[in-house]
């Protein structure tokens, strides 16, 4: 089913996909777990996060949206448009009337994941990485890459497990989910960003936000921090069946 939606003047299409109800034929991975749900993964290593987040949602046969891919695709139809990296009210403004169409599609052996076209492009990984520290600067400080983000989220959640990635996930996110988490990054694998007037503070590479679950992934290899989270998620679903 076809979502559409306007945040602003900006046309967002939405093409989702089955999601959780491709697996109906057969028995649902973890069925302990709720069928519909969110999990928010908070990583201030792309590299790191990037792992865990395809290896948790392979685990839970679910949905992937990685929001540094949303934000880079953003950040770069902008650099197409000719707008200064450096004028973030600029970007927000050419965002707000641009037309972004989201296809949820499971490619290869990766799990289901959203891919983002922004203004009919999409993007490739070292494209997304060329704009990576102009893209997070852009999703702290601006309203709209959040905006578009929630109402992604919002319109693909119903009958699918929804993993979603990232260093800057918007509090209303978080906060319609009890699976939040953060992982601990060891100090040489953090996304240090340079000192500018619009640098992401510091202190986001090493502390948790309030609320999320902390997940140390400093001497951990991916699959083992996998298998911390999908340990967290079966107990807070058992807290909340006690309660």
């Amino acid at each position: 089913m076809l979502s559409q939606e306007k945040i602003s003047d900006c046309e967002i299409q939405i093409y989702p996909g089955p999601g959780a109800k491709r697996d109906q034929s057969g028995p649902l991975v973890f069925p302990g777990l709720p069928s519909s749900m969110v999990v928010s993964i908070i990583s201030p290593s792309n590299q790191i996060g990037r792992q865990v987040g395809e290896l948790v949602t392979k685990s839970l046969g679910g949905t992937l949206i990685d929001c540094g891919k949303l934000y880079g695709s953003l950040a770069l139809a902008c650099n197409e448009a000719g707008i200064n990296c450096e004028d973030l009210d600029a970007m927000a403004k050419f965002c707000s009337r641009s037309r972004l169409d989201v296809w949820v599609r499971q490619q290869g052996d990766t799990p289901e994941e959203a891919s983002f076209f922004a203004n009919y492009n999409i993007y490739n990984q070292v494209e997304l990485d060329s704009v990576s520290e102009q893209a997070r600067k852009f999703s702290h400080y601006m309203a709209v890459p959040k905006d578009i983000l929630g109402f992604l989220v919002q319109e693909t959640r119903e009958n699918r497990r929804l993993v979603v990635l990232g260093r800057d996930i918007p509090p209303a996110v978080r906060r319609s989910t009890p699976f939040d988490f953060f992982l601990t990054a060891a100090q040489d694998m953090l996304d240090e960003s340079p000192t500018t007037l619009y640098s992401v503070p510091k202190w986001m590479n090493r502390f948790p936000p309030v609320g999320a679950r902390e997940v140390d992934s400093r001497s951990s290899s991916p699959a083992k921090v996998c298998e911390m989270i999908l340990l967290e998620l079966h107990a807070i679903c058992l807290g909340e069946r006690k309660t």
